[in-house]
């Protein structure tokens, strides 16, 4: 039965009262001459049995009549029509079956009508119910088993169970605020799935799945079948598994509901993967084919992009779930770089991707993928993400030249962001960064100071700003007034963002550097504290918290918190200079060396790297190589001026170390130039002494004597000493 219910039913309802109108066409006539038969109504009843062809009734009731009626004009006329049917009954049978055809028509007329109208009445309820009821999508139909596996009849209701799952999943993203909230000191933006770009329960939920049920009695199909016939779904799912080998293969049909004709086939070979049973991995397979082919907005290119990114988003969820167990958030990424490298262009996986990277730490990596996103992806509210989310990141660079860069493209999306809830997060991260350039500036201090406080007003006169935002805020004006050396009003802010946002992680540690700044360092270590324990993996709370131990003195102490954060590239450059302090050479070489892998801008990690190879004393070809290329790499990428001549030094120590005594010499003399300190006159002193010109060593130690640097007018006089 392929005809659709309401077709069917609207049909039968115009078929019967062609049929009843036909039929009351044909009501029977009386079978008396109408002058012959006066209106008695004692007679009315023996007369339709009569023409009706119910003879030995009619007969019967007529012998009544006589017998019983007063009125003897009653008795004539039924004597008289008792006659006239004893006639008729005595004619042909043709008569006889024509009284009978008569007797149908009389009966059947009625009942053909109220038939018609009970299908016109069913007919309009469904209607009634298409309209409120949205038309199931899909149905599948039982599965084809020829893999020997016997999993094809429990196969849909996997599948319904695992889509009823990705649509829970996909409806509750906004949790996973939570995987960046723990490590940004700005307000935050969540995942995105394409979840967004599809009804999965218009797909799903309201798809039908049909596998027989917990039975396959004949009952049970019959069901099935009118079930699925009576929802009329639009399209029908066919499905049957083979076997090659040790894989599975699925062969897929998709079917218009209308016709059944075949709209598109898949065939695809499952490979068995022994941390999920075959029936969840075909579950898998039919439901991302599903969703990828009636999605209305995929950004996705095919369908095992889409999985890949599901895949990640639920490691996502695991890492939420299990108390941030880093496998899962390492399985999250290798899924969302398997969805990219299926669909390079597809961007939700990017965008993803630098969350997980900005998550890890791994601060050049989550900026790159942000970055191609902001730059490449049409989609408006995804590139404004990505956008926030790199100025997010080029904040925890930590670095002058990453705040500079923060405020030219935060500035840059409040200019052309028309969302005004992203709008007032932009706000408060500018005015954050106006505040980390405004410390480093002094020049500038004040000027960068007032902008800061210009934006923080803004958002303190927002009706719509969240009380995140406005925490936020807070944590930028308490910066502000750290900076400017308003200590007890610094103080006061970050307590003011605490109590609006317990979660504020910026305002913790913000609390914790007015504290320090103020002598009050149990206090301090308290904040630090506080915000490690809300934040156990994301380094910074606990970099800062090593700070306070190793300015106290506590060293094991500071380096254990230091362990507990190795990820965040400034714990591993400040664990590696207490090792390199203590001779052990080659754990801080580890140890810096991860802070660049983290960090590729970090300028003192690369110069640490080269320092740490000179101090090793080293003639091994591959060491003297790597300090030479992280000498000039650290001179590359370093932002702050007044740090050059430094880098200069390191790169010329590294060239003594190579034998290069030349460009050593050049290197030093650049160091000088740019700051005429003590310590750029040792390492000029140190070249000059590789070449042999001892009447310039004495020239530097006589500069460094004028410097009055008693330190490095003992390390020069060793220089000259026989």
């Amino acid at each position: 039965m392929t005809k659709s219910p309401l077709k069917l039913f609207f049909s039968l309802g115009i078929l019967f009262i062609i049929i009843g109108l036909t039929l009351y066409s044909l009501w029977p006539s009386y079978v008396f001459p109408q002058n012959n038969t006066a209106d008695f109504g004692e007679l009315e009843y023996a007369r339709f049995l009569a023409q009706t062809g119910q003879f030995d009734a009619a007969i019967k009731e007529y012998d009544t009549i006589q017998a019983n009626s007063i009125s003897s004009v009653v008795k004539s006329q039924a004597a008289l029509e008792h006659l006239q049917v004893i006639k008729l009954q005595s004619q042909r049978p043709s008569e006889i079956v024509k009284a009978r055809f008569t007797y149908f028509v009389w009966y059947a007329t009625p009942i053909v009508l109220i038939l018609s109208m009970l299908f016109f009445t069913v007919w309009g309820l469904l209607l009634i119910f298409r309209l409120i009821i949205k038309r199931p999508e899909l149905a599948i139909l039982p599965i084809l088993d020829l893999s020997s596996q016997n999993i094809g009849e429990k196969l849909p209701q996997i599948v319904h169970y695992r889509a009823k799952e990705l649509t829970w999943k996909f409806h509750n993203l906004s949790s996973s605020k939570l995987i960046l909230s723990e490590i940004l000191d700005v307000p935050t933006i969540g995942l995105i799935s394409d979840g967004d770009s599809f009804d999965v329960s218009a797909i799903i939920e309201t798809a039908l799945l049909f596998s027989g049920g917990p039975s396959n009695l004949p009952l049970s199909r019959m069901i099935d079948g009118i079930n699925i016939w009576f929802q009329q779904p639009k399209h029908l799912i066919q499905c049957e598994l083979n076997k090659t080998d040790d894989n599975i293969v699925l062969h897929m049909l998709l079917l218009k509901g209308s016709n059944k004709v075949v709209e598109n086939s898949w065939s695809i070979q499952i490979k068995h993967d022994p941390r999920f049973d075959k029936p969840s991995q075909i579950a898998d397979v039919i439901i991302f084919i599903l969703l990828y082919r009636f999605g209305t907005k995929i950004s996705a290119r095919n369908w095992e992009s889409l999985r890949a990114l599901c895949a990640g988003l639920e490691k996502l969820q695991d890492y939420l779930e299990s108390d941030a167990s880093t496998k899962s958030l390492e399985d999250a990424k290798n899924s969302f770089e398997k969805a990219i490298e299926i669909d390079r262009e597809y961007h939700l996986s990017i965008y993803n991707l630098g969350l997980v990277f900005l998550r890890m730490g791994y601060y050049d990596q989550a900026r790159d993928q942000f970055k191609e996103v902001m730059l490449l992806s049409q989609d408006n509210k995804l590139s404004e993400y990505a956008t926030y989310c790199y100025g997010a990141t080029l904040l925890q660079l930590s670095q002058e030249w990453s705040y500079r860069r923060a405020i030219e493209v935060f500035s840059k999306l409040i200019e052309d962001t028309r969302n005004n809830d992203v709008n007032d997060m932009v706000r408060s991260a500018l005015a954050l960064a106006y505040a980390k350039v405004a410390e480093r500036d002094k020049e500038n201090q004040d000027t960068l100071l007032q902008m800061a406080r210009q934006e923080i007003q803004t958002i303190k006169l927002s009706n719509r700003a969240t009380q995140e935002v406005r925490a936020a805020a807070l944590s930028a004006e308490g910066y502000c007034n750290l900076i400017g050396g308003n200590i007890q009003e610094a103080i006061q802010c970050f307590l003011e963002s605490t109590k609006r946002d317990s979660n504020n992680i910026s305002a913790l540690i913000g609390l914790g550097n007015a504290y320090f700044k103020n002598s009050q360092k149990e206090s301090a270590v308290k904040a630090y504290a506080m915000a490690e324990n809300l934040s156990p993996s994301s380094g910074y709370p606990s970099y800062k918290l090593g700070s306070v131990y190793q300015d106290i003195g506590e060293i094991d102490q500071a380096i254990l918190a230091y362990e507990r954060s190795a990820n965040f590239p400034l714990s591993s450059l400040a664990l590696g200079k207490i090792y390199l302090q203590q001779e052990d050479h080659e754990r801080a070489l580890e140890l810096f060396r991860k802070s660049v892998m983290h960090n590729k801008k970090l300028s003192d990690g690369w110069a640490n790297i080269a320092w740490t190879i000179c101090e090793m004393g080293t003639n091994d070809p591959a060491f003297i190589k790597e300090a030479e290329e992280s000498a000039r790499r650290a001179l590359q990428v370093e932002q702050n001026q007044a740090q050059l001549w430094h880098r200069h030094c390191v790169l010329a120590r590294v060239y003594l170390l190579s034998k290069k005594p030349l460009k050593a010499l050049s290197e030093a003399k650049k160091a000088v130039e740019l700051s005429p300190q003590s310590q750029a006159y040792y390492f000029l002193a140190l070249v000059e002494k590789e070449l042999g010109n001892k009447e310039s060593i004495e020239n530097i130690r006589m500069k460094i004597l004028e410097l009055g640097d008693s330190e490095w007018i003992s390390k020069c006089k060793s220089l000259v000493s026989p």
